[in-house]
């Protein structure tokens, strides 16, 4: 079942996991219109994709043999449950019985006239029950308990109603009924239920990832961090002078809503790298190094914060309770596992030193240049601007000196004419 709808799935026994895989695929993929879920066979299982709608899947766990591997949709890590049914208190009279319920078929034990008689009569009514995908044994280290074990990983089954009647009231014999080891679903999304319909409760749900993303640019245009959408959607998401708040309604955090499985996180995002910073946010600092308008070198400023990417697995519940923590050295499998986030957590913090030098080196050199094409201007400035006294005082000497030759010619030619007029006047 997808979404509520039901998937019907041809299986054949011995059919190889290519052919299995690939009916999965075809038969979910032919009701997508109803459901929105894709499926494509990745090599080794089936990978689900939704169309933004909520993805819930679940089967049938009362079928004999299927599991969440039979659709190819196995995450691994699933855990079988465990429980244990003992047999306790006083003396067992003949006329003793003992009720109890798995999976909702009632099962009763009689006749017995010591404890673990009973539980191997016990056990008797449980084999003969029909129950699929369940085994029951002797307890091997209690002759008088069963161990009820789901032979599927991921698929639980319910044991209630447990009690013994006696025909003699005063006779305590009693039942005690435990989960040894809980059911575990580990990574696998798919969800066993007993008697699934398409109406089924109870399956669990995966969503997806929501991004929020404020309007264009009102900023100059940077260049795009590590991890940044492709090129065509790069004006979708470009840095923003205005910063954009997420608060949960009235009913957010209730038990009927699921802001924080949907993907949301409350706070304040966006906005210029000048805004104070919370986790798991970071600022991204900008230096205009050339004349031209976008000659800018870029640095994206590791969050350390408590919730940060860096140290958040060390430094993520600092401020809770003792009791509450989860890095604690107070045994050896916890100082080993901190020892382990501290080696993570240098690992990054190592890292974001490393982008931080490569950016300094960058700053450096075009420091350098800089300071090398201004010193270079300079020179050609004075070179051009400042003048040679030598050539010019030359020039200058050059220049009176043909002023006086000529002033003198002059003087002379005046002289001579004035000669001439008194001849003649004469």
């Amino acid at each position: 079942f997808v979404n509520g709808v039901e998937i019907k799935i041809p299986f054949i026994q011995n059919e190889s996991r290519a052919d299995r895989c690939n009916k999965v695929v075809e038969a979910i993929n032919l009701e997508a219109g109803r459901h929105g879920v894709k499926a494509e066979f990745n090599g080794t299982g089936v990978t689900l994709t939704s169309d933004g709608r909520n993805l819930s899947t679940w089967f049938n766990s009362d079928i004999e043999g299927i599991s969440a591997a039979s659709f190819g949709l196995d995450g691994g890590g699933a855990v079988a449950q465990v429980s244990r049914l003992t047999v306790g208190g006083n003396p067992i009279l003949v006329a003793d019985t003992i009720s109890l319920n798995i999976n909702g078929t009632p099962i009763t034990a009689t006749g017995a006239t010591t404890k673990p008689n009973l539980a191997l009569a016990l056990q008797t009514s449980i084999e003969a029950a029909g129950l699929k995908n369940i085994k029951v044994s002797v307890d091997p280290e209690d002759a008088n308990s069963l161990l009820i074990t789901s032979k599927i990983p991921g698929s639980p089954f319910t044991v209630s109603a447990a009690s013994v009647s006696s025909a003699v009231p005063a006779n305590a014999l009693g039942l005690n009924l435990a989960t040894k080891t809980p059911n575990g679903y580990g990574n696998t999304n798919i969800t066993a239920i007993r008697g699934a319909t398409a109406t089924s409760a109870g399956a669990r749900t995966m969503y997806g990832t929501v991004r929020l993303i404020s309007d264009p640019a009102l900023l100059p245009k940077l260049p795009s961090p590590s991890g940044a959408p492709s090129a065509e959607n790069l004006a979708k998401v470009l840095s923003n002078g205005e910063a954009f708040t997420v608060v949960a309604g009235t009913r957010g955090y209730t038990a009927d809503a699921n802001f924080s499985a949907l993907g949301f996180q409350q706070g304040t995002f966006g906005g210029r790298s000048s805004v104070e910073m919370e986790p798991p946010k970071v600022g991204r600092m900008a230096f205009q190094v050339g004349g031209n308008a976008n000659q800018l070198i870029t640095i994206d400023l590791a969050d350390f914060g408590k919730k940060g990417p860096i140290t958040g697995d060390i430094t993520g519940d600092v401020d809770t309770y003792l009791e509450n923590m989860t890095n604690r050295i107070n045994t050896r499998d916890g100082a080993t596992a901190v020892l382990s986030k501290l080696d993570s957590a240098m690992d990054k913090v190592n890292a974001a030193r490393a982008t931080m030098g490569a950016v300094m080196n960058r700053l450096t050199y075009a420091m350098d240049n800089l300071t090398n094409v201004s010193t270079n201007t300079a020179a050609s400035r004075s070179q051009i601007e400042d003048a040679d006294y030598a050539a010019a005082s030359t020039e200058l000497s050059k220049t009176q000196i043909m002023q006086q030759a000529a002033t003198a010619v002059l003087a002379q030619a005046n002289t001579s004419q004035q000669t001439v007029l008194k001849l003649l006047q004469g």
